[in-house]
């Protein structure tokens, strides 16, 4: 059962303002704890985002095709806003949060 724009902002999390970009996804999954997956495939690269809602974390993996291990991940803990912009570099998401970067080969 997905939550609703309420239950979000009673936990502190905002949520509700990115929904539009991520409509775009090729794959969405939620899981028995709320934890929204969002996949967007090309033919470059493929983007994963994990929306803990519950933790408020947020995971963001890029993988290329014939490259087992992620070319960029990198998690962003306590993440209490996802902004959506559109500006003249395109149009993407900002997280407001601490990140926390692991090293990928």
């Amino acid at each position: 059962m997905r939550r609703t724009e309420a239950e979000y902002i009673a936990a502190g999390k905002n949520r509700s303002n990115y929904v539009d970009i991520l409509t775009l996804a090729s794959e969405l999954s939620e899981d028995e704890f709320h934890c929204m997956t969002y996949v967007f495939h090309s033919p470059v690269a493929t983007i994963t985002l994990i929306d803990d809602i519950n933790d408020a974390d947020v995971t963001v993996s890029v993988t290329v095709p014939g490259q087992l291990a992620p070319l960029f991940h990198t998690e962003i803990l306590d993440c209490k806003d996802i902004v959506p912009v559109n500006d003249k570099r395109g149009q993407y998401l900002e997280f407001t949060g601490k990140i926390l970067n692991e090293e990928c080969t």
